[in-house]
């Protein structure tokens, strides 16, 4: 870090001199780019997700008008994709209001008078910003990427909290950097895809900017062409998106089916087990010790089903027989009733449920008692519907009528109450949407959130 000669700009980007500014007189300046600017700049962003947040409406609007609408459903966006973060770029910065205003605009009005001048010469170039693709170059220790733009060739740094692990040499980086002093950031976290995306990229933008040309646009750089067309490039990305998400929707219903296998098959007894199965003896304490040996095998590689070697899926029969539990156990219950209801049920879903399942079924009642605090007189009711409902989002044919049954509870009761629960579950899925996906204090609730999110059951689907 430098010293500032005392007529050079002021580092803080206000254009004045540094006595004029933010350096006193007689003193030595030094670049505030790594601390001061750095520590601003990582405030103002948080501030600004915030603002974005406070009116969904305009999330909703935004989504109308932009590519988006075109490739997905506003509840696909905004539950459950990779370009969620894109397309709140896209709002925060690019979306016009009333009066041709940005949020971003309205937002940088209300901190003029709250933030220092050199912050906000800062902020105001960020108004310039533009969506482009960025090459990694070099990542070096301290949170810094080298990025070149495969568009323009220009070369900027790009400093990051936290770098991906992912992240390798070579691959592709879609971001609108924002100028922090002499490095960039960016807004939320970026894109990443292989090297192999670049060429297509680069071929299908450089074509359609020759074919702008042809019909009168001229543009006298990249990016001055980006700034002014982001929609093109936004298009052949949500392209991209609809390609690999009918892919990975075949994926899932492959992944459901197998699930659904393997836990077939850990329902059968083994001689190896002493004719039990792998599911009976994860719910002994004396069998727990034969699973150790049953798990190494897995591991090994002696174990195929239907044609499959299980080894490749050892960390989820694992997970399935609580091997792998979060929580082991441990769960909060406000009164006697709660705590005798999740004996119950833990006890009752015994019966063919794995630990994990059992566990999910308990986080699922203690978020839901600690939340809604049912009142209740007859035992079993709700054990009854959380044991349904689990059974139902896992893929189960178990009906109403046996699960009736089992816990001397009637029809109605367990319809009803799986109502409630499946309301219950749509809320909580709505919460977590913005946030970190699926993620709670208790670390198993996420379970059944999953569960939910991959079901028919789930109104947003």
């Amino acid at each position: 870090m430098r010293e500032q000669e005392r007529l050079e700009p002021c580092f803080c980007g206000s254009g004045r001199s540094r006595t004029e500014c933010c350096g006193l007189k007689g003193n030595r300046v030094l670049d505030f780019t790594d601390f001061k600017l750095g520590r601003e700049i990582k405030e103002i962003r948080k501030e600004l997700y915030e603002f974005l947040l406070y009116d969904l409406k305009v999330l909703e609007k935004g989504f109308a008008e932009s590519v988006f609408s075109d490739y997905m459903d506003y509840s696909d966006l905004v539950f459950d994709n990779e370009y969620l973060e894109l397309f709140l770029e896209w709002v925060v910065f690019s979306f016009k209001m009333e009066k041709g205003k940005t949020p971003f605009s309205r937002f940088l009005e209300e901190k003029k008078k709250t933030i220092r001048p050199g912050l906000y010469q800062e902020l105001l170039r960020w108004k310039k910003s533009f969506l482009s693709a960025h090459r990694v170059k070099e990542i070096l220790p301290g949170g810094t990427i080298i990025l070149q733009d495969i568009f323009s060739a220009d070369v900027n740094w790009l400093s990051c909290s936290q770098i991906p692990e992912v992240l390798e040499v070579g691959d592709v980086m879609i971001a609108r950097l924002l100028a922090a002093g002499n490095w960039n950031v960016t807004f939320l976290d970026p894109l990443v895809f292989p090297d192999l995306v670049e060429k297509p990229l680069f071929q299908d933008l450089s074509g359609m900017r020759e074919r702008m040309v042809g019909w009168g646009f001229s543009y006298k750089s990249w990016a001055e062409f980006l700034r002014n067309q982001e929609e093109i490039i936004l298009t052949i990305l949500c392209a991209c998106f609809e390609e690999s998400q009918r892919e990975e929707e075949n994926d899932g219903e492959l992944d459901r089916e197998m699930g659904l296998e393997i836990r077939e098959f850990l329902n059968q007894p083994r001689t190896d087990l002493g004719h039990k199965s792998p599911r009976e003896l994860s719910l002994s304490k004396v069998g727990r010790e034969t699973l150790g040996l049953f798990f190494l095998r897995i591991d090994r590689g002696d174990y195929t089903w239907k044609g499959v070697n299980l080894s490749e899926f050892s960390g989820e029969i694992k997970t399935l027989l609580g091997a792998n539990k979060k929580n082991q156990g441990e769960h909060s219950w406000e009164v006697e009733s709660y705590f005798a209801e999740a004996c119950l049920l833990a006890r009752r879903m015994a019966r063919y449920h794995f630990p994990k399942d059992i566990e999910t079924a308990l986080s699922f009642w203690e978020a839901y008692s600690l939340n809604k605090k049912p009142v209740f007189r007859k035992k079993g009711s709700w054990a009854a519907a959380i044991d349904y409902l689990v059974s139902r989002l896992i893929g189960y044919n178990e009906t109403q009528n046996e699960v009736a049954k089992i816990y001397g509870v009637s029809l109605s009761s367990i319809g009803r109450k799986q109502g409630i629960l499946t309301e219950f579950l749509a809320e909580e899925y709505k919460k977590a949407s913005f946030s970190s996906r699926f993620t709670d204090e208790k670390g198993c609730f996420s379970d059944i959130l999953w569960l939910f999110d991959q079901s028919r059951l789930n109104p947003f689907n």
